[in-house]
């Protein structure tokens, strides 16, 4: 299931950064911007994807796919 983000995810989503490698320490990950998409899988953020709108170009800033559930068409 593709759904958004709602800050009760934060923890998730943090847990998914740090398994995928991408958890930075110094950034402040009380909050995501929106639009962010999570990938959930039965109940577990398995994936996301985080976009920074903006016109003409808009710019995907954080996307990932837990290793556990990579090459499963998540992504």
């Amino acid at each position: 299931m593709i759904r958004a983000y709602s800050r009760r995810d934060t923890q998730a989503v943090v847990d998914l950064l740090t398994q995928c490698g991408l958890y930075n320490p110094q950034i402040g990950y009380d909050e995501f911007s929106q639009p962010t998409l999570l990938a959930e899988l039965d109940g577990k953020v398995v994936g996301m994807v985080q976009m920074l709108p903006g016109h003409p170009y808009g710019y995907l800033s954080e996307i990932c796919v837990h290793p556990d559930y990579q090459d499963r068409g998540i992504g």
